[in-house]
């Protein structure tokens, strides 16, 4: 996964390991903490989110507490918009003695809160969430390429990707990789799809999501998320009713955006020193 962000994002900051290298850890000043500190943390900047058992008096009482000697500033972040843009395949071939192969396959996608961002989850879950997806079917029970393989978008605040994951057998990462792609772009005309396998990747999600929010620190995020990065809060029921009403249509139109000849990207694990052999697979 870090392999596969430092390729689709190359050349941008946000295609950086987080962790960072050991010589920006090594060069790392107590100073530059303090600053960093200084520059993000402050009242303006902070959301606290609550849930579970408590009333709003005490709530505001402990942060009152713990928040009300903050030093008060404006905000003086840059945050430039990032552009993203690619023309041609990339590959990312990392050599190393494994048992079984390990790849990301992947596209550009959309950034966080785009208006077709339930259509996206849709094509996600009929692709590959959970064991009757596609991907899981096609390339695991049909052939027996890969013991996990799974589909998921990712988002930022200026661009995202979306991308399969699969550990596959070693001998056979090329049929893996073909297998992959021929399901993306299936997708793009529709993918025959089903309204029994349609209803199912919907159900897939909802009931996904309600049993996350089980948990009180799911509940924080769900709410804290919305309020904080897309400025419009929603009820879990109100995202619900968002995915009920996705058409296929809207679900091909993601897919077709997404999907693009010559905008593949592919990060691989494994013992493989060829890069030729990948990249006419993507061409």
């Amino acid at each position: 996964g870090d392999l596969f962000e430092n390729l689709i994002f190359e050349g941008s900051s946000l295609g950086w390991d987080i962790i960072g290298t050991r010589k920006t850890v090594s060069d790392l000043k107590r100073d530059d903490f303090v600053s960093y500190r200084k520059k993000h943390y402050y009242p303006q900047n902070v959301l606290v989110t609550v849930s579970g058992g408590t009333t709003e008096k005490k709530i505001l009482s402990l942060i009152e507490k713990y928040f009300g000697k903050f030093l008060v500033k404006n905000n003086t972040v840059d945050n430039k918009k990032l552009t993203i843009k690619q023309t041609k395949p990339k590959l990312l071939l990392r050599f190393k003695e494994t048992d079984q192969a390990h790849l990301v396959l992947g596209y550009l996608g959309f950034e966080r809160g785009h208006k077709l961002r339930f259509e996206e989850a849709v094509l996600a879950s009929i692709l590959g969430g959970g064991m009757s997806s596609r991907m899981f079917t096609e390339v695991r029970e049909r052939r027996g390429l890969a013991y996990a393989v799974s589909t998921s978008p990712d988002h930022f605040a200026d661009t995202g990707y979306f991308a399969t994951y699969a550990g596959v057998r070693l001998e056979k990462i090329e049929d893996a990789i073909k297998v992959i792609r021929e399901q993306m772009f299936k997708m793009t005309n529709g993918g025959k799809v089903s309204k029994k396998e349609f209803k199912k990747a919907k159900d897939y999600l909802k009931g996904r999501m309600a049993l996350t929010l089980e948990n009180t620190s799911a509940v924080n995020s769900f709410f804290g998320v919305r309020e904080l990065l897309l400025g419009k809060m929603e009820t879990p029921d109100e995202v619900f009713a968002r995915i009920d009403k996705v058409e296929m249509d809207g679900v091909a139109e993601v897919a077709r955006k997404i999907f693009k000849d010559n905008h593949a990207n592919l990060a691989i694990i494994g013992p493989y020193k060829d890069k030729s052999r990948f990249e006419k697979l993507l061409a």
